[in-house]
């Protein structure tokens, strides 16, 4: 029986041994499982505050587009009322000629470049005047 009873102490002190290296992996293990942790708390806090600048950034860059786009907008509505302005209110409306001044005023401009083309010796501009002091090359539009 001493041999069984040897065998049965052998047994008994391998298996205390092998619990101390497994208590000994565990341990490792444990503390690798802890500095992986670490590292991963670490990393999604740099992510989480790498993402608030991003939203941050682009917050930022759409508000500026925003403006851009508002500032963009105001400047064509300005632009729309200046021309609608001018076109409700054009320049030199209140001081309109007379037709007949302007029929005067272009005829005698046609008329003096013709007699320094053409020296006809002997026209008179009153002559061409009308009794109704219109000039012939207005009224015959």
């Amino acid at each position: 029986m001493s041999s069984w009873s040897s065998w049965l102490l052998e047994t008994i002190a391998e298996l205390r041994q092998h619990l101390i290296m497994l208590e000994k992996k565990e341990d490792h293990l444990n503390k690798k499982i802890d500095d992986e942790l670490q590292k991963a708390k670490a990393n999604t806090e740099e992510t989480l505050r790498a993402r608030a600048r991003l939203f941050s950034r682009l917050a930022d860059d759409a508000g500026n587009s925003v403006n851009a786009t508002m500032e963009s907008i105001r400047e064509q509505m300005d632009l729309a009322n200046k021309i609608s302005n001018a076109i409700l209110n054009p320049v030199g409306m209140g001081q309109e000629l007379d037709e007949d001044e302007r029929c005067k005023e272009v005829w005698t401009k046609d008329k003096t470049g013709a007699d320094d083309d053409h020296d006809s010796g002997g026209d008179n501009d009153e002559d061409d005047e009308n009794e109704n002091g219109v000039y012939e090359a207005c009224s015959a539009e």
